[in-house]
């Protein structure tokens, strides 16, 4: 089971990268109910959660549909080398953070205060820096080979 939610190398073909963004898709489509459930009580995000989880299950968007097309035309996915990939790949790391403390912070502001943002905002912070310092060294270090 580890083995299925672990990424595929850096090097390998771009489909593997794919399928393997369609499988954590899907997990966190499944995981959005859960959560909307949790959130019962307060009914914009209850149906929030429930149309992202919808998103993320749907075969249109996303991954399954660049996978669909590749299989259909047999064209490949992207025309890009190696280091463009891994420079692609530290740009998405580096937006993702700054998405997740932004949307932290505005979230525990709006629900509980600017304090509580700032908090949750630092929180996201320090937990989300081990990941890009991974994916930073992970990334060099491909470059490398």
């Amino acid at each position: 089971m580890a083995r299925r939610l672990a990424p595929p190398p850096l090097g390998d073909d771009p489909i593997a990268a794919l399928r393997w963004v369609r499988r954590v898709e899907i997990a966190a489509g499944v995981l959005a109910f859960p959560v909307a459930v949790v959130f019962w009580d307060t009914p914009w995000l209850r149906w929030t959660m429930l149309a992202l989880g919808l998103l993320s299950l749907s075969p249109w968007p996303g991954a399954a549909a660049i996978i669909r097309r590749h299989e259909r035309t047999g064209r490949p996915t992207t025309t890009l080398g190696p280091e463009a990939r891994r420079a692609r790949a530290r740009r998405a790391g580096l937006a993702t953070m700054a998405y997740i403390l932004v949307g932290s912070f505005v979230l525990a502001a709006v629900l509980d205060g600017p304090g509580a943002g700032l908090v949750v905002a630092l929180i996201a912070l320090v937990c989300s820096l081990p990941g890009v310092w991974l994916m930073l060294r992970s990334t060099r270090r491909e470059a490398e080979r």
